[in-house]
């Protein structure tokens, strides 16, 4: 229990029962990157395929500067420090078909690898409004 929250860590059992479960592999590369590399919602949400190095398997999660078309990301800080780091996170070999897969279609995304098209669609118009001082 962390703040009165009851937390459930998924054994590496119930991530393959998990994983076998879902049909989509941009929704599988998603759960691998969070459950196998540690990274958060956030990070998975933004990071875009150049940022992963399938060869080495390494992932690089670093700050984004704003474009005309998606805003910024900034690596959240950890209790130990005032501002997030950029940093490189294993990934597990196992995960390269399914990261393999969601960064072929990443094109569809702006080259993001965890959104959708119609998510990325979102994400755009948000900010372009956002931009305009609409939103």
């Amino acid at each position: 229990m962390v703040n009165g929250v009851v937390w459930h860590h998924l054994t590496p059992e119930e991530f393959v029962k998990l994983l076998e479960a879902v049909p989509c592999a941009r929704r599988r590369a998603m759960y691998w990157l969070m459950y196998g590399s540690g990274l958060r919602p956030g990070e998975v949400y933004n990071l875009t395929a150049d940022r992963i190095n399938l060869k080495a398997l390494e992932v690089r999660v670093e700050n984004r500067a704003a474009t005309d078309e998606a805003p910024p990301f900034i690596v959240k800080s950890d209790d130990r420090s005032s501002d997030g780091k950029a940093r490189t996170v294993p990934l597990a070999e196992a995960a390269v078909p399914d990261v393999a897969a969601a960064i072929k279609a990443a094109f569809k995304s702006g080259g993001f690898v965890a959104l959708s098209p119609g998510r990325y669609d979102l994400v755009t118009e948000s900010w372009r409004l956002c931009r305009e001082g609409k939103g």
